[in-house]
């Protein structure tokens, strides 16, 4: 499935994300104490903007798969990254992906509210499937009423899929935004 180009509103949020991203990317990956061997897998990658900061933490041992199911934002991405060998690109639906290997860690940045709600769990599950055991998911969603997802329901739908958890907080920052980051592993 692949989504049309964006509206023009979207397009011009990913200008400004791109231009403040190290303000809020770098410090969210900085967090995750990448050991820089890892295979990732960021489910929703979109135009690349947090990959770039998740590749630079990366050594030649450590690999990123990128997946969206928009070929336009796919292809922002690839323009943006496709210079690095340890990154590929899939465009689909993660359940219908074949993916070549277990990943150790899986990221959910911003994405998970913009999928269906009737195919949230099983694309939840199907990642799940591709983590190595104590594979970790790292997410952080927007938690607003009118842009994200209740804190409760995103966890609600973590530990349904079977996940254990290990760390989860609310935050609220800068004027108007909230967003739920948590820590999932695979048992």
């Amino acid at each position: 499935m692949t989504i049309k180009k964006p509206k023009l509103a979207d397009r011009l949020d990913d200008i400004l994300v791109t231009i403040f991203a190290g303000f809020v990317y770098k410090p969210y990956i900085d967090s995750l104490k990448l050991k820089g061997d890892e295979k990732i897998l960021e489910l929703g990658g979109g135009s690349g903007n947090l990959s770039k900061f998740v590749i630079s933490k990366l050594s030649n041992k450590g690999s990123l798969t990128c997946i969206d199911n928009s070929t336009y934002w796919l292809s922002k991405a690839k323009a943006k990254l496709g210079g690095y060998k340890n990154i590929e690109f899939k465009l689909g639906d993660i359940s219908k992906l074949n993916l070549k290997f277990c990943y150790d860690v899986a990221i959910i940045h911003y994405v998970l509210h913009d999928i269906n709600q009737n195919i949230r769990l099983r694309t939840i599950k199907t990642l799940k499937t591709k983590l190595k055991k104590n594979g970790k998911i790292y997410i952080k969603e927007p938690t607003r009423k009118n842009h994200g997802m209740p804190a409760k329901e995103i966890e609600n739908l973590m530990l349904s899929s079977g996940l254990k958890k290990i760390s989860s907080k609310e935050i609220y920052s800068l004027p108007l935004r909230s967003h739920y980051v948590g820590i999932f592993e695979k048992k």
